[in-house]
């Protein structure tokens, strides 16, 4: 575990086990408010299995990087809470997140962040894209999403009704190198008309005219 003296990054790295919200709020004491915004979470432990509830405590990112986390399988639904009004990207590289229980849902996750704009998430163990998948926690403010990444999901197949429905600011949607082979009806419906011309890439998944 480090953080950058200059207040940029945190990173959380190596194969021992901490405590991550017990660390950030050893922290917390030694920073001025003005001082507890930093550029990047980049999390590579190889031991940490789940972020918990509320995991940063008073601590904010601009960007969250999660990248060879190979033990890592649960984010939990409010683990954002803290950097709900400020983390602008989160990228999820090369980690077995699964899509657990309604307590470590990481779409919920996703959407509790308000004024996020871009999400990756590259190969990991989701097999599904769920109903309702990104159900913003206040329509008003929730629709900065403009790009969604989703690439070489080995285990992803299906991808639910409604599942993008209330991100009327998306412009693009990549689905490609998973091994989708059932889109609900009504998967790409959206609540409001948009004036934004949105990409939908589904190359290289298993689909064919009778996939939904």
């Amino acid at each position: 575990m480090f953080s950058d003296p200059c207040r940029y990054n945190i990173g959380c790295h190596g194969s021992n086990h901490y405590n991550l919200r017990t660390y950030f709020e050893s922290i917390i004491y030694d920073l001025n408010e003005n001082e507890k915004h930093f550029n990047g979470f980049y999390f590579n432990n190889s031991a940490i299995d789940s972020l918990e509830e509320d995991v940063f405590n008073d601590i904010t990112f601009e960007r969250i990087y999660i990248e060879n986390a190979h033990n890592l399988t649960r984010i939990h639904s409010r683990a954002f809470t803290a950097t709900t009004l400020h983390t602008t990207s989160i990228y999820i590289f090369d980690t077995p997140i699964i899509n657990n229980d309604c307590n470590y849902n990481i779409f919920a996750a996703l959407s509790s962040v308000i004024y996020l704009e871009t999400i990756y998430l590259i190969n990991t163990s989701l097999t599904s894209i769920p109903n309702n998948a990104f159900r913003p926690i206040l329509l008003g403010l929730n629709n900065k999403l403009k790009e969604i990444y989703i690439w070489n999901n080995n285990k992803l197949q299906t991808i639910g009704s409604n599942a993008f429905y209330d991100l009327y600011n998306l412009e693009n949607l990549r689905l490609y190198d998973n091994i989708i082979s059932y889109i609900s009806e009504h998967a790409f419906a959206f609540r409001y008309k948009s004036t934004k011309k949105l990409a939908i890439d589904l190359e290289s998944n298993n689909l064919d005219a009778t996939n939904r």
